[in-house]
């Protein structure tokens, strides 16, 4: 209780966390915004089977990369 900083007793731990965020918060964002892209132009039928591919491409890209950014941080 009292803290500062959650972590603040488990320098190491903290100090992954804090370098990997904003890397981890950018393919969130990449993610967010691909899927958000990827339901729209599939309800409007714009996207050829390729551009498609594409997409669900780079989805899994971010997905793997937050997995791997994350590693054992939680």
């Amino acid at each position: 209780m009292g803290d500062k900083w959650p972590l603040q007793h488990r320098h190491v731990l903290g100090q992954a966390i804090r370098i990997r965020s904003p890397y981890v918060d950018a393919l969130s964002v990449t993610q967010v915004l691909a899927l958000r892209s990827l339901r729209k132009k599939v309800d409007k039928e714009e996207l050829s089977q390729s551009q498609q591919a594409g997409f669900i491409y780079l989805i899994l890209c971010t997905v793997s990369g937050v997995a791997a950014g994350l590693q054992n941080t939680g």
